[in-house]
């Protein structure tokens, strides 16, 4: 499956922006993850789909994912941080004071970061949502580990 393929690139721009340190580079790199995990979905649609053996199972699994909202990482994720970041040029992490990134501590004290960059190992949160809170970088886990379920289903459904 092409779709499959993406996974790797969605994976390959994690580590990348795990280990950026750039807040400009940080956020080009947020665009690529939730740009390539929504864009997994249009190739399974439109290029897995011409493929017989996978076409019925890839429609009924398209039909059950548009009727179940509580796949909350897909609609609620993956599909609105798309849309905030492709569409609106809005993101859903942290929080910009001019260009320094602002989070919250455990105590609820507001930290703004220098320009000079993010620290290793810092921890940026979801601002909004059902992930609020959640580190960013670990919903884009989430939403890898749940695209990789996802095709390993359709292709048992195909195959098996």
């Amino acid at each position: 499956m092409r779709a499959a393929e993406m996974i790797d690139d969605a994976e390959n721009a994690l580590r990348m922006l795990e280990d950026c340190e750039d807040e400009d580079d940080f956020r080009v790199l947020w665009i690529a993850c939730v740009t390539i995990l929504r864009s997994i979905g249009h190739v399974l649609g439109k290029v897995d789909h011409k493929d017989e053996h996978l076409a019925a199972a890839i429609d009924t699994w398209w039909k059950a994912l548009k009727a179940n909202k509580t796949e909350v990482i897909f609609h609620e994720f993956i599909e609105k941080e798309r849309n905030f970041s492709i569409k609106e040029y809005k993101f859903n992490y942290g929080e910009y004071s001019g260009r320094n990134l602002v989070f919250e501590d455990d105590n609820g004290k507001a930290t703004f970061l220098p320009e000079a960059g993010i620290p290793e190992g810092v921890y940026i949160p979801m601002i909004d949502g059902p992930y609020a809170g959640e580190d960013c970088r670990d919903v884009i886990k989430l939403a890898i580990e749940w695209w990789k379920q996802q095709l390993q289903k359709i292709e048992e459904r195909a195959f098996f």
